[in-house]
């Protein structure tokens, strides 16, 4: 018994030395850029993938590479392509080789791997000698099978209706400050269920709930910022583990974004012309929930006449560029669950859809990616002065407790200073750069604004009762889902704190597009000084 015990502990820590010395191996295997857990917006997909080695081998490089693309998880394991099949190719390309195969449909699924063929030396030991000799050695390498699924791609693929309401407390002049809207909608699904996937675009900025949790919650902003009069996009998620056999029920919180967009009386701007904003229309959404059940039958959910809405929830007013209020006292339960009380909501109404054609979405969503924490918090008279310590983009997350019913917490964020320790707010011109929470309870409670950003370092605060501390308040960095491919650093403080401005000015620009600032009354995409810096970005 202690032979046998012995000799499975040497099998295990060879596996475990000698399994992560593979001198080159297949990494990051990707289609059409992305990993394949998101549906994708075509038909023809790129593959691509890289290599890595574990530091004993010099000159790598790729002599051949097969993919097979399978209908099967299990043909793609045994290199049977029965969608595609390269065979092998002599070639050294390994970013975006085109599908070439049989033709994909909207909602198909496939399997796929590569199989290449590398050629490498053994890097010189201290002695001066080749680990491998003067020879070069050939090696096959396989991925591991990865998969894909096509989203909807035609326009004949949705069967919902565009549906909105226009409420009479739509403020549609000067600032457009509209509350948000939430729609729900009960289901029955009457079987167990295989899979489902839902599909849901909300002009200009949506969040959706299944069953009382938030799909995506860590996705923000959705969906990605386009000109409306030529393409909207929509979104697509796995939803399977969020609905159950019975009664269910879907939510959505719909925000006006840039589809309703302000409208600001300043007149001439800095050039002197005139000031113009696109200005779309109310809010509006579309949403087709797929379920198929186990027996292979399908079932859909989708957005029509029969929804509900209303516009008396917590989030009062917000735009993008003036802030978000929100009243805790108007919050509305478990309303996206099946069994809610909607007495008192109201029906939808069908409305036209945008001018643009709706797409499936190619790019990832904004998220939040880094934490700061403040440095300095300091009393100004009656409100406090919150110090970040790095100028940022992103929101303020704040715990607080002390505060009455009905209470309404104030924040004002700058970029600096007053020399008078005020906060300095002229270079955002006609941005209103607020954000207001009232209180619904005298509770402890957890608040961050949900369809808004701001661009700042200092935070003004008024409105609390208690003095606060600097660890009741975190701020939430959040761009684009974006790889840093290089680091830069050097030996003088100057050039690195250089690099370090131009690295958080880039994060902090990065919205569905590269963005000319995002703190004032333009965060635009502007197509003159701001596409020439995309250039040295590319290497961030």
């Amino acid at each position: 018994m202690r032979k046998t015990l012995l000799l499975l502990l040497s099998v295990l820590l060879c596996t475990a030395l000698f399994g992560q010395t593979q001198p080159v191996r297949i990494v990051s295997p990707t289609v059409e850029m992305q990993d394949g857990s998101q549906p994708l917006a075509t038909s023809q997909p790129r593959f691509s993938w890289k290599y890595a080695d574990n530091g004993s081998v010099n000159n790598v490089r790729q002599t051949s590479y097969r993919l097979i693309v399978a209908s099967t998880e299990e043909n793609a394991r045994h290199n049977i392509g029965d969608l595609w099949d390269t065979k092998a190719v002599a070639s050294d390309q390994m970013l975006y080789i085109p599908y070439e195969g049989k033709t994909l449909e909207s909602r198909d699924k496939a399997y796929w791997k590569v199989v290449t063929t590398v050629a490498y030396n053994g890097k010189e030991d201290k002695k001066g000698k080749n680990n491998s000799g003067t020879s070069t050695t050939t090696e096959v390498l396989e991925s591991e099978v990865g998969s894909f699924e096509i989203s909807l791609l035609s326009s004949e693929d949705w069967s919902a209706l565009w549906i909105g309401h226009e409420f009479d407390d739509d403020s549609l002049v000067r600032r457009t400050r509209i509350a948000a809207r939430y729609l729900r909608k009960e289901f029955h699904l009457r079987d167990n269920i295989r899979e489902a996937r839902l599909y849901v675009c909300g002009l200009g900025q949506y969040s959706a709930f299944l069953n009382g949790t938030e799909v995506a919650a860590e996705e923000i902003f959705k969906p990605a910022l386009s000109d409306y009069r030529k393409r909207v996009y929509f979104n697509a998620f796995d939803v399977t583990q969020q609905l159950h056999k019975g009664d269910n029920a879907i939510g959505v919180i719909l925000a006006a974004g840039r589809y309703f967009a302000m409208r600001y009386n300043r007149g001439e701007n800095e050039w002197g012309g005139e000031t113009h904003v696109m200005h779309y229309g109310r809010p509006r959404m579309i949403l087709q929930l797929e379920v198929t059940y186990q027996d292979g039958t399908t079932e859909r959910i989708v957005s029509n006449d029969s929804w509900k809405i209303t516009n008396q929830g917590p989030i009062r007013t917000l735009n993008e560029f003036d802030g978000e209020t929100y009243d805790a006292r108007l919050e509305l339960g478990d309303w996206s669950t099946a069994g809610y009380d909607d007495s008192k909501w109201i029906p939808v109404f069908g409305v036209h859809p945008p001018e643009g054609s709706l797409m499936p979405q190619s790019n990832p969503n904004l998220a939040v990616q880094d934490t700061v924490w403040p440095v300095a918090l300091f009393r100004k008279g009656d409100k406090w002065m919150l110090d970040m310590g790095q100028n940022m983009v992103g929101y303020l997350n704040l715990r607080i407790q002390g505060q009455h019913i009905g209470d309404t917490i104030t924040l004002r964020f700058g970029e600096s200073l007053k020399p008078d320790s005020t906060l300095y707010t002229e270079n955002l011109r006609g941005a209103g750069f607020t954000d207001r929470y009232v209180a619904g309870s005298d509770r402890t409670f957890q608040w961050h604004p949900t369809f808004i950003y701001h661009g700042f370092r200092y935070v003004e605060i008024s409105g609390l009762r208690n003095a606060p501390e600097a660890n009741n308040f975190q701020g939430l960095v959040l761009y684009d889902k974006m790889n840093v491919t290089g680091h830069f650093e050097t030996c003088n403080d100057i050039i690195n704190t250089v690099y370090h401005n131009a690295y958080w000015g880039i994060r902090g620009n990065y919205r569905s597009m590269p963005t000319d600032c995002p703190q004032r009354d333009e965060r635009m995409g502007w197509t003159g000084d701001r596409t020439t810096g995309n250039y040295g970005e590319s290497y961030i």
